[in-house]
Parts: C-alpha cells; sequence; structure tokens
C-alpha cells in the first residue's frame, strides 16, 4: 500500500548544479518529503542514494560533533553526487514541534530522535525506511549504492531495492 504519492518534479539550479527537484505527499500525516535526482536514475543501474530526516543543527548550521568523523550531511550528499553525476538524497520531512527543536540543541551533540510525538522510536524508524523506499521506488531506483555506515535493512526486498555497496564519506 501507497502512503506517499509524488506531487510536483521541476529542475532546479541548487548551488551543486542542476538537479531534479522531486516532491512527494504523505497522505497519512500530510508531511512533504523531497527528493532531488541527479542524472540516469532508472531500474538495474546502481544508484548512488542518501536517506535521511532533516536536522537543522547538521544540515542547515552544519555542525558537528568534535572528534568525530563527519557523515553525510544533506549539502555533503549533494556535493558528492554532483561530483559523481548520479545518484537521489531523499529528504524525509518530519513534523517538529518547538519543544522538540529546543530539546535537540539542548541536548547537543547526542544525535538527535526521530521519533514522532505519539510514536515510538522504532515504530518511527521503520516508517522513515518505509517512506524513503517508496519514494525510491517511485524514482525507478532498484539497486542502491546507499550513503551510509553499513546496515542490514530487512524490509527493502519488498519494495523491490536492493543495496549493493555502502559509500561512507
Amino acid at each position: 500500500e501507497h502512503s506517499v504519492e509524488l506531487h510536483d518534479s521541476k529542475t532546479v539550479l541548487t548551488e551543486f548544479g542542476e538537479f531534479e527537484l522531486h516532491t512527494f505527499l504523505d497522505l497519512i500525516d500530510d508531511t512533504v518529503h523531497y527528493a532531488m535526482t541527479r542524472g540516469d536514475i532508472r531500474e538495474g543501474r546502481d544508484t548512488l542514494v542518501r536517506v535521511q530526516t532533516v536536522n537543522t543543527l547538521r544540515d542547515l548550521l552544519g555542525t558537528c560533533i568534535e572528534g568525530a568523523e563527519p557523515g553525510w550531511s544533506y549539502r555533503r550528499a549533494m556535493e558528492y553526487i554532483a561530483t559523481k553525476d548520479n545518484g537521489v538524497v531523499v529528504l524525509i520531512g518530519q513534523d517538529i514541534s518547538a519543544e522538540q527543536s529546543l530539546a535537540e540543541v539542548q541536548q547537543f551533540p547526542q544525535a538527535p530522535s526521530i521519533t514522532g510525538p505519539t510514536s515510538s522510536e522504532g515504530v518511527q524508524i521503520y516508517r522513515v525506511i518505509g517512506t524513503g523506499s517508496q519514494i525510491l521506488k517511485r524514482l525507478g531506483v532498484t539497486k542502491m549504492r546507499l550513503m551510509s555506515a553499513p546496515v542490514h535493512f530487512n524490509a527493502l526486498s519488498g519494495f523491490n531495492l536492493e543495496v549493493t555497496d555502502f559509500v561512507q564519506p
């Protein structure tokens, strides 16, 4: 069952060159999700993929954790995909309250929770994976070079998605 639908697609100019911006609407909670694609995205072709929730501290303010290797921020992922000229960055929208935003700042440098106001963390993580998988499938991705630390995802085969490699920054 699909819980996201494509609302719009258009070419946009970013600081990393032209990308296709695909806007998706979540039919469960009216959240908006974005996918930025570059290059030839099609079934059977290995595609660089980064799926993440939006993190204001990391993605907009550029904060880093002292002594830790920096991970894939939105900007870093976009820049890398631009150099390879093929890939997808999916940004999963969240309904974050002012209280949750302030708590993220207060708890920094701990990683923020991706829990919603009424969901347990485990359920919300699977929802992010499911939402990202639906978006990738809609875009024609089947084989992924996942921009992430190596981790096992059980549910991806149900979306006809296969991780062929992990790419770390």
